[in-house]
């Protein structure tokens, strides 16, 4: 007789992940909430405030190029510019 059989599904992401990683801010975002780090963590890890962090995340702004080396390090990952 055979064992029953186990299916094993993976738990859905959080409904905090972005649907569609797109850009440089679904990325910080997706790494953030993968790290379980808080906006205002990663706002220290950069030396912004956290509404800059927010921001990002939320596509309202992007990221300045006085940024890209600290969040190429924190991706790991080099940038391409956002268009």
């Amino acid at each position: 007789m055979l064992p029953p059989l186990k299916f094993i599904i993976p738990k859905p992401k959080s409904l905090l992940y972005p649907k569609v990683i797109s850009s440089t801010g679904d990325r910080i975002r997706v790494k953030r909430l993968d790290l379980k780090l808080s906006q205002d963590q990663v706002a220290d890890l950069f030396g912004v405030c956290t509404e800059t962090v927010m921001k990002w995340e939320l596509n309202r702004t992007k990221p300045a190029a006085d940024y890209y080396f600290a969040i190429e390090k924190f991706l790991n990952r080099s940038l391409s510019i956002d268009k």
